[in-house]
């Protein structure tokens, strides 16, 4: 409440100042004279004093109105306070096993005192899709979210599904000396009404932080933090950085950037910190900040950035640090990253976190409203604002090490807890909503590797170390919970791993429905199904795609025969049939946007997944491999 009273105190102290600042524009109204200027610069104070009781009364009304809506919304309500902490890929099979092993108390005495069951997940059961859903309450047909990317059918190219950017033009300034400017627009392709909206519609306020799909996030009577598919200050969802002297190493990543450092005459190192493309000059690359190593030698370095000087250790982080490049005499995008020195011997070694937005002065709406990032700044330091802020990418291509990474998730998750019991401690009367990233992201990188033991159903220790670590969360969560307050602990999805890969459009193109042209290429004159994005397989319909040759009318037969032979479908180097269930996206979703579903939606067995050639709609080179990253 202390946050909404605080920005409508804001908002009356900007609509006097600008009304004062904008005096000298009355003198050419009123005349030349001293005593005009004096008679219209009091009438502009005045002005912007009856304008500030004019706001201060409807603040006064809308606070009265809203109290009378809260004490009818509330009329039978059980609670005064809810508060949902979503565990992301909190297994029921880890967290059964460590129950019944008394290893997480916490979470036991939740299930005794309270209730634990397990929940459905959606389909398929992919964060975007299962925290849609639980947004909105409505399957995937409805919210208009079926994976992490979604193919564009007037050009087969892929993009993120939960956001659109649009190009738009603006007028800026005033008659002739007015011009136009390109002003992109970004919008939140999830469809209908969240939970949180609706109790606003009630007079209900709601802290959301770090829910899924939420960039940009929508305004509503609350508070509001985006979390995964929050972009980078790249535009990314993540793109990390590889400084190194050695010019062997400059790689080609999935989603990172190499770049030499280049050794000076006086022994010094010299880089640069590539940053957005110019919104200016969008033809003329990247904008970059330099920055300079020294005194490098002994596993240390100190590197010089905008006049921050800071000592570097090899492997460890170090805080954040503000980078902003310059856009025009007025204008900088600002930016916060971390380094750690790799190596300071006679190769050096430099990596650098993903550009995060800078929550002190965000140059995207990363929160709603927009200033509550800088509250959270102002209160507890930088953060982390980037929604994939763990950077798997860096990991998987060997830039970090495991220690490494999972110190990195641990300084994400501090910053989060941090946040969250100040939310928790604000909002006593309302809805707290708040995802956290790290049982999702450790798994993903760790739950296949089991370690020394021959157990394939061992639990790596990090990962009963998260479990343990969050179990020691709740029990904290519920010391400073009163009787007024309920409390649910969530997960989206559970976890299974990932040894071998299935290269959907490789089997497509062996069994005859998709052709390639002599570069490996998809050729879609000849091609009747192809597959897109982490669970989908689509048609090529005549009509519906740019290049479809499948009659719509034989698009049913063409599912059900697909279906049958995924089904039936062998890895020959294990004898296992990867495949578990086939759904068709006309049977399971309902809805105004059903018809942007993939057609047909692959259930895997345990150890098995999509290839990374599908998931970007590639061919690869065979149909079954080892998979070969964490």
């Amino acid at each position: 409440m202390e946050i909404r009273v605080c920005q409508a105190a804001t908002a009356v102290t900007i609509a006097a100042g600008l009304l004062v600042a904008a005096a000298p524009t009355c003198h050419a109204y009123i005349g030349p004279g001293a005593g005009m200027v004096f008679l219209s610069s009091f009438l502009a104070i005045f002005l912007a004093f009856v304008m500030a009781i004019v706001l201060i009364a409807l603040g006064a009304f809308r606070w009265v109105f809203g109290l009378f809506r809260r004490q009818k919304a509330r009329a039978g309500a059980q609670a005064r306070r809810v508060v949902v902490v979503g565990l992301d890929g909190c297994s029921p099979h880890i967290m059964e096993r460590l129950m019944a092993a008394r290893k997480l108390p916490n979470f036991r005495a939740l299930g005794d005192e309270g209730a634990y069951r397990r929940l459905r997940t959606t389909c398929p059961p992919i964060s975007p899709v299962a925290w849609s859903t639980f947004a909105t309450g409505a399957n995937p047909g409805k919210h208009n979210i079926f994976d992490f990317l979604r193919r564009n059918p007037s050009n087969y190219r892929l993009e993120l599904s939960s956001t659109r950017t649009r190009e738009a033009t603006r007028r800026v300034g005033l008659g002739p000396l007015g011009f136009s400017r390109s002003c992109p627009t970004v919008s939140l392709e999830q469809k209908g009404r969240t939970f949180w909206q609706v109790l606003g519609e009630h007079g209900v306020f709601s802290a959301v932080m770090r829910v899924p799909i939420s960039y940009p996030p929508p305004a509503f009577n609350g508070v509001a933090l985006a979390g995964m598919c929050a972009p980078d200050l790249l535009g990314t969802q993540g793109t990390f950085a590889y400084h190194t002297t050695e010019a062997d190493e400059i790689a080609s990543y999935e989603s990172g950037l190499a770049s030499l450092l280049e050794r000076t005459g006086n022994g010094h190192l010299r880089g640069e910190i590539r940053g957005p493309e110019s919104p200016r000059l969008p033809d003329h690359g990247p904008l970059t900040v330099p920055f300079e190593l020294t005194e490098v030698g002994a596993d240390r370095a100190t590197l010089h950035l905008q006049g921050e000087t800071v000592k570097l250790e090899v492997g460890k982080y170090t805080d954040w640090l503000p980078v902003s490049f310059r856009v025009g005499t007025f204008r900088r995008i600002r930016g916060i990253t971390r380094f750690m020195l790799l190596d300071a011997g006679e190769g050096v070694r430099l990596y650098q976190m993903p550009l995060n937005i800078d929550p002190a002065s965000p140059s995207m709406p990363i929160a709603s409203p927009l200033i509550f990032a800088s509250y959270l700044q102002k209160a507890h330091g930088d953060f982390a604002t980037l929604g994939l802020a763990e950077d798997t990418w860096a990991l998987n291509e060997g830039i970090l090490s495991d220690d490494a990474f999972v110190e990195q998730c641990y300084l994400f998750h501090h910053e989060r807890r941090k946040l969250f019991f100040d939310m928790l401690g604000k909002v006593r009367d309302g809805a707290v909503v708040f995802v956290f990233d790290i049982t999702d992201r450790l798994q993903h990188m760790f739950l296949s590797r089991n370690g020394a033991g021959n157990d394939p159903d061992a639990i790596p220790p990090v990962v009963e170390k998260v479990y343990r670590d969050m179990d020691e969360f709740i029990g904290q969560v519920r010391a400073r919970l009163d009787d007024d307050s309920v409390l649910f602990v969530m997960s989206d999805h559970g976890f299974g791993k990932f040894t071998r890969c299935v290269d959907l459009n490789r089997w497509l193109h062996e069994e005859g429905y998709l052709a390639v042209d002599e570069t490996d290429a998809i050729d879609w004159s000849g091609t009747r199904a192809y597959a897109m994005g982490l669970a989908g397989i689509y048609l090529n319909v005549a009509g519906r795609e740019a290049e479809g040759i499948v009659p719509p009318a034989e698009a049913a037969s063409l599912r059900q025969e697909l279906a049958d032979r995924l089904m039936a479908m062998e890895d020959a180097e294990t004898g296992e049939r990867p495949v578990q269930g086939v759904f068709e996206a006309v049977r399971v979703y309902d809805g105004l946007y059903a018809e942007d579903a993939p057609d047909l939606i692959v259930g895997y067995a345990d150890g098995y997944r999509v290839s990374w050639d599908s998931v970007v709609g590639k061919v690869g080179e065979v149909a079954f491999c080892a998979n070969p990253k964490p």
